[in-house]
């Protein structure tokens, strides 16, 4: 059985929105490399955050440890990822 990547993975939670690239610690990537935020997810400890935390409270607690960063205006990815 193949490993899915990381930013695959959380890709395919975003869906087709645009405007958003993923990066991630494992080395991938997902989405357009002309998009207008990156979201890096840097470390596990961005994973367990998103993962045990879904939504507004695991996306803050990831990105004031340090483990997710945004390359690009944060305000933008926030509005993008509300955006349905």
């Amino acid at each position: 059985m193949a490993m899915s990547s990381i930013a695959g993975a959380f890709g395919r939670v975003l869906g087709t929105r645009s405007g958003i690239r993923l990066t991630a610690y494992d080395g991938s990537t997902f989405g357009s490399t002309d998009a207008e935020v990156t979201l890096s997810i840097r470390s596990p400890e961005a994973v367990q955050y998103l993962a045990t935390a879904p939504g507004d409270l695991g996306l803050a607690r990831a990105f004031v440890s340090g483990s997710l960063a945004v390359e690009g205006s944060l305000h933008r990815a926030l509005t993008l990822l509300v955006e349905e």
